[in-house]
């Protein structure tokens, strides 16, 4: 066969890297038979694409018009680089048979934008590894990686600041105006990373002639009875990667920490939701393609 293994395997566990921070990890080939090769290039690519589809009325040549599925679709670049790990273009070198490991490390922009995965586009990041091959096809190894950008909501001042919304509405029934029905949706703060829960205080004063069914719906209603409309209450929220520091309450002699500090760009470090550094983002990268079947091309 020749090339019994092709494959990219990242330093981080979870295939998962800061913004700033240096993807690291090896290109590995196994060979049962000597291989000639002009080089061993890797390219690293971050990319964003959207895509959606919309029915219009387009107007034809003859002057009617119709309707029509309209798509639409575009994409931008984000971050690429490449370089030879071994060879070059008018090179020429011949592989022993056996195991070869050949290390990159690729420093990544400090303002890229996160990892995505949406229903109508993504932003992805990806590895690929070429063996450009003298007088036959090229072979190519391909893996995702995830990028995120840590975001500090210690430094987002309205993210720290503490909600309160108030909403009300009468109700009409014939000539006869009920009295008000009043909701209060409060947080501790607008400021969250994923995975932690949000707690919520809901107060609910009913003047009002009408019944109320249920408070929570979708964690955004006050659903009543009858014909009425429901009262709906909405609060924004800011999602980060660095949780919004609450202290502690302080004993006799307690003094509460300072915050921590936001990661830098020279050594990013991820925060989990129990306070422990991680070098790496805990996030995980979703199951996409990662590795190119080098098996058919040999």
């Amino acid at each position: 066969m020749g090339l019994e293994k092709f494959v990219i395997v990242f330093d981080s566990p979870t295939n998962a890297y800061y913004a700033g921070q240096n993807v690291t990890g090896q290109v590995q080939l196994l060979l049962d038979k000597p291989k000639k090769i002009r080089s061993l290039q890797i390219k690293f690519l971050g990319k964003g694409e959207v895509k959606w589809t919309e029915n219009e009325e387009v107007r034809q040549n003859d002057g009617n018009t119709r309707s029509e599925n309209v798509v639409y679709s575009s994409d931008e670049e984000y971050y690429t680089f490449k370089y030879n790990l071994a060879g070059g273009a008018n090179s020429e070198l011949e592989l022993p048979a056996g195991q070869h490991n050949y290390t990159f490390a690729a420093s990544l922009p400090p303002l890229l934008p996160s990892s995505f995965e949406g229903e109508h586009g993504h932003v992805r990041y990806s590895v690929t590894a070429t063996l450009d091959r003298p007088w036959k096809f090229d072979q190519h190894a391909t893996a995702v990686f995830t990028v995120v950008t840590p975001i500090d909501l210690n430094y987002n001042i309205h993210a720290k600041e503490p909600v309160k919304m108030e909403v009300e509405k009468s109700f009409c029934c014939c000539w006869c105006k009920s009295g008000p029905l009043q909701l209060v949706l409060a947080m501790p703060h607008s400021g969250w990373v994923p995975g932690q829960s949000i707690p919520l205080t809901l107060e609910l004063d009913n003047a009002s002639n009408v019944t109320v069914n249920n408070l929570i719906v979708n964690l955004e209603k006050a659903e009543v009875g009858g014909c009425h409309s429901n009262l709906t209450v909405e609060v924004p929220v800011f999602v980060g990667t660095v949780p919004v520091y609450e202290a502690p309450l302080a004993g006799p002699t307690d003094a509460p920490s300072a915050p921590p500090a936001a990661p830098g760009v020279d050594a990013p470090i991820g925060f989990n939701l129990d306070g422990t550094q991680s070098l790496y983002p805990s996030i995980s990268t979703p199951l996409l393609p990662t590795q190119t079947d080098v098996s058919a091309a040999q």
